[in-house]
């Protein structure tokens, strides 16, 4: 496997801009959808543009994968729960495999669901069988690209000279092409060294912060095949492009939010919602269901919140990056977009109860929350300012 050097990371002082420094840039609000489907769903967690205009989704919460007809207003079942043939447990991601088939992530297990192209179950797709990648470490996948490549990031592992494992500084992304069968190592992603990782008979070991409102350096891929790394402090975004080529982008302004009364009972709200899990019995046998944790008081604050939180990065279908920012309470969701060379250069603002989940082709799928908490899927037009 080939590789390309770890990229840096900055550590040059970044000075926290104020209001008045803050960066300008166009701002856009997205108000009435192009079309709003009439029923509801409880929690869309996934979704996948087909070329006729249908949308595969998925709804987290009654763990269920259909396919929607705008012009018909319908929202038809594909597969069911199960563990048989052409069934799924706890579906999670939606990636995009060639030709408009669709490849659906089980998260109880890692099963690979193929979704055929007139949305119906079709056979499992088995990563780490010979032929479906080389020998070596599993490949477990985290994205894909527009030509139906998989992505997958490994663990920071070596074994030493002693022949003991050791925990390494950076982690290869690696790059699974299966019309090819090549899997090659395409990028290292450098590890924090706040980032909580530990190593434990041989396995390594992500212990959660417990702090709230915590920023996490993140990577994703764009449709094109190029890999953003997202950095938090300084605020930046670099570029690996599929030749290698390593773009650096230069520290992003941004406003630092106070963390207030306000944000502190938001997060308290949140923290006490029922949340999905899987938990096994004595027998041995497992559930999938929402779960109400205890909640406990945090023991410390942060003064500010970061630039964004977890899941915050998505790409857009025409490869422009959409950054959701940590904003305080009350505030209508809002994204930085950064084109390809980490350069801020619009800013979107959604709908009050709305989030965004996913991207079609010249589209932006969002949906409403109404008073009950049920979810309305709805489609908006979308131009950029400016190319990736």
């Amino acid at each position: 496997m080939r590789r390309v050097p770890a990229v840096p990371i900055l550590f040059a002082a970044f000075l926290i801009a104020s209001r008045s420094s803050a960066q300008k840039v166009p701002e856009r609000t997205l108000s009435k959808p192009e079309v709003e489907l009439a029923q509801p769903f409880s929690d869309l967690t996934a979704i996948r543009e087909l070329r006729d205009g249908r949308v595969i989704v998925v709804d987290g919460r009654e763990l269920k994968v259909q396919v929607v007809d705008f012009r018909a207003g319908t929202a038809a079942t594909i597969g069911r729960n199960g563990e048989g043939p052409g069934e799924y447990r706890w579906p999670g991601r939606l990636h995009a495999l060639p030709g408009d088939s669709t490849l659906l992530q089980d998260q109880a297990g890692g099963r690979l669901l193929i979704i055929t192209p007139d949305a119906k179950p079709g056979g499992f797709l088995d990563l780490n069988r010979p032929g479906d990648a080389a020998p070596g470490r599993r490949f477990f996948l985290r994205f894909s690209d527009a030509l139906g490549r998989l992505y997958a990031q490994a663990e920071p592992i070596r074994i030493g000279a002693d022949g003991v494992a050791q925990l390494t500084d950076s982690s290869a992304i690696e790059r699974l092409d299966r019309a090819s069968g090549v899997r090659d190592t395409v990028a290292d992603w450098p590890l924090r060294k706040d980032a909580g990782a530990r190593l434990m008979n041989g396995m390594v070991i992500t212990m959660p912060r417990r702090q709230p409102f915590p920023a996490w350096d993140q990577w994703l891929v764009s449709p094109d095949g190029r890999i953003a790394f997202l950095f938090y402090e300084p605020y930046r975004v670099d570029y690996v492009a599929p030749n290698r080529a390593l773009t650096h982008g230069k520290p992003i302004p941004y406003e630092r939010v106070k963390v207030d009364a306000a944000l502190k009972e938001q997060y308290r709200e949140e923290r006490r919602r029922p949340s999905m899990a899987m938990t096994a019995s004595r027998g041995g046998a497992s559930t999938i269901g929402p779960i109400k944790m205890p909640y406990q008081e945090p023991s410390d604050w942060p003064e500010s919140l970061p630039p964004f939180l977890s899941a915050a990065p998505s790409f857009s279908s025409d490869g422009m990056l959409w950054i959701k920012r940590a904003t305080a309470a009350g505030v209508a969701p809002t994204f930085d977009l950064i084109d390809g060379k980490g350069e801020l250069v619009e800013r979107v603002i959604l709908p009050k109860r709305s989030k965004l989940v996913g991207f079609g082709n010249g589209t932006v799928y969002l949906v409403r929350l109404d008073e009950d908490d049920l979810q309305y899927l709805q489609r908006h037009r979308l131009g950029m300012t400016r190319r990736p």
